[in-house]
């Protein structure tokens, strides 16, 4: 029984060294498409043999990454917002910035946002992490957005003349739209030349902002 304890440990570890490997290649040493399988064991210590025990393919391993992040920020969100009724709608819209802001600078974002752009293989591994629940997860966004729009209109902090869930609706397609932008600048080398390469995703929510100031009257801690 301790021997088979002590198995299961060992594959454990080395199904954590695989994804940190992949993790440190993916992002910070090289582009995704540009990353082996043997590279991977190689960084993991692992052989190639026991790379496929644990991950098919190199795209099984991006799959699990970017379900691992979906979990991490979904308990990101949750914690921004523990109480729907805490703070004005004010208060709450600026937290939600925050949190996007705080969102558009990590890196994985690059990596995971371009899985819409790599190739079929991409979209398979998409797939295999349930695109039912990426959907259920902005739906559950706009529900916590559309919350605010309507406290901020009730307790007068903030300006929402139109209806509250179509607003909602509006301000989460502009956020997964910079953000997509950006990435699909970042992805295809030949959308990412020219003056539109010299703004990242900080520098366009520090714009958004403002526009939200001017549109909403309320006014960011700077």
């Amino acid at each position: 029984m301790e021997e088979i304890g002590r198995v299961e440990r060992k594959k454990r570890q080395a199904r954590e060294r695989i994804l940190k490997a992949a993790e440190e290649l993916f992002i910070r040493e090289k582009r995704y498409d540009d990353v082996t399988i043997r590279e991977i064991a190689r960084k993991a210590d692992v052989s190639v043999g026991a790379m496929y025990l644990h991950f098919k393919t190199k795209e099984d391993i991006l799959a699990h990454l970017f379900s691992e992040f979906i979990e991490k920020e979904n308990f990101g969100l949750e914690k921004s917002f523990p109480r729907e009724d805490e703070g004005t709608g004010a208060e709450q819209l600026t937290r939600l910035v925050e949190y996007f802001d705080h969102l558009s600078r990590d890196p994985h974002l690059v990596l995971f946002g371009s899985i819409t752009f790599l190739n079929q293989k991409g979209k398979e591994s998409l797939n295999r992490i349930n695109q039912n629940r990426i959907s259920a997860d902005i739906d559950k966004l706009i529900g916590i957005v559309a919350g605010i729009f309507e406290r901020g209109k009730k307790d007068g902090s903030l300006r929402v003349q139109l209806d509250p869930r179509l607003t909602a609706n509006v301000f989460v397609d502009v956020i997964i739209s910079l953000m997509l932008g950006v990435v699909l600048k970042s992805t295809i080398s030949s959308f990412a030349s020219g003056e539109a390469r010299q703004y990242d995703l900080h520098s366009i929510f520090s714009v958004l902002r403002v526009f939200l100031e001017k549109g909403t009257g309320i006014y960011f801690d700077k």
